[in-house]
């Protein structure tokens, strides 16, 4: 699947093979096991240094105009559970400010995964205090098809966002994986 054109840029810190896919090597596994981590708000130290290191490297030129955000879960509680400890934690390293609340969404609902609204970015709320003339590092768990990230960047630049930056932690990609035959 490619991903669609987001027309902001974005970093992965993985590659994610979905849990729908079987015959995965042990490595794959493991991915997808810390996909599901840090949807609950765990990541590795090697993980940790890697996303802090990325945001670092996007901010460095003039970090006090940067801003670091986090994409909503489907619910107020899906987000300070998969992103509280990461925003303190990120709050005390960077050289900028991150928030928990420069997007929330509006709306308690299922996971779009679960029910197949990929519109749920239309409850987000955007504190424009927060965003006017500044960059936007915004950071999510996992970009599949660009939609929601495209839609956020655009909704961002119409609060007077002077630019937009993703950091996922994983990439959706979806293989075309051969089927192993059996031992006899």
């Amino acid at each position: 699947m490619k991903l669609a054109t987001v027309g902001y840029p974005f970093t992965p810190l993985i590659k994610y093979i979905p849990l729908r896919y079987d015959n995965l090597e042990h490595w794959q596994r493991a991915e997808q096991r810390s996909v599901l981590q840090f949807s609950k708000g765990i990541i590795n130290h090697e993980n940790l240094e890697k996303l802090t290191n990325i945001i670092l490297d996007i901010v460095k030129d003039d970090p006090k105009k940067w801003i670091v955000c986090f994409m909503p879960a489907a619910s107020k509680e899906r987000t300070e559970t998969r992103y509280a400890r990461l925003s303190a934690y990120l709050a005390q390293v960077l050289p900028c400010p991150v928030t928990l609340k420069a997007i929330f969404n509006s709306v308690d609902a299922e996971p779009s995964h679960l029910t197949d609204n990929i519109t749920h970015y239309r409850s987000f709320v955007y504190m424009v205090n927060d965003i006017y003339k500044r960059n936007v590092v915004v950071i999510d768990d996992v970009i599949c098809s660009g939609t929601t990230f495209h839609h956020v960047g655009d909704k961002l630049k119409e609060c007077g966002a002077l630019s937009v930056h993703g950091v996922m932690f994983a990439i959706s990609i979806h293989p075309r994986l051969p089927v192993k035959q059996k031992k006899r």
